[in-house]
């Protein structure tokens, strides 16, 4: 990821007006549109940052088990569902943070397996 990708399924469903903006990370399944999530990474206090956002007002996206609608930020280690059953976990290698805060937030996420993901979303 360079500056911005987006997520998204491969066709355009029917009857939509959305633009012809490339889909750069192609997920197939219930749930997904096509032009479902945009991630960006955008410079904030001399750091860069990376954030996801919705571009479907019917695409659902959830951080840490919290539906999303509005541009978030993702942090290192936290849980990214897209969807209706795309888990993800944020690798952020160039983010600068404290290192015991780092070394606690993935100690904590360690933690966390596929069925505490499923729980964690189950009323997202």
């Amino acid at each position: 990821l360079q500056h911005q990708a987006i997520i998204g399924s491969a066709e355009q469903q029917q009857g939509t007006t959305e633009s012809d903006q490339k889909v750069d990370f192609i997920l197939q399944g219930l749930g997904i549109q096509h032009h479902h999530a945009l991630l960006k990474i955008v410079e904030e206090d001399c750091q860069q940052r990376l954030f996801i956002e919705q571009m479907n007002e019917k695409a659902r996206i959830c951080v840490n088990g919290r539906l999303i609608t509005e541009r978030t930020l993702l942090r290192n280690g936290y849980r990214l569902l897209i969807g209706n059953n795309h888990f993800f976990r944020v690798n952020c290698p160039k983010e600068a943070v404290d290192m015991s805060a780092s070394i606690m937030e993935e100690s904590n996420a360690m933690l966390f397996d596929y069925y505490d993901a499923w729980q964690e979303v189950l009323f997202c």
